[in-house]
């Protein structure tokens, strides 16, 4: 019993601190790419915040390891189009 709750505490740690990392280099390499493209800092810096905090919610941590475009695609229409207004 106390075996599983330490495992169940690592777990959650290590998914906490893949979560951390995933939403840094994420948004990151995001701004970086939109800015590259024309993309004002403050518009890539919501919108790519936006993005990151949606595939947290919406994907497991294994999923987030495979991300395609297609996926990420509407998630980023839809950041762009709520900041827009």
């Amino acid at each position: 019993m106390v075996l599983c709750a330490l495992l169940a505490a690592c777990s959650s740690k290590s998914e906490d601190s893949f979560d951390r990392d995933f939403k840094r280099n994420f948004t990151s390499s995001c701004v970086h790419s939109a800015t590259s493209s024309g993309v004002s800092q403050d518009l890539a810096s919501k919108t790519c915040t936006c993005a990151a905090d949606k595939v947290q919610q919406r994907f497991s941590m294994q999923q987030k390891t495979h991300l395609t475009k297609g996926q990420l695609t509407p998630i980023m229409m839809e950041c762009r189009a709520s900041i827009a207004g």
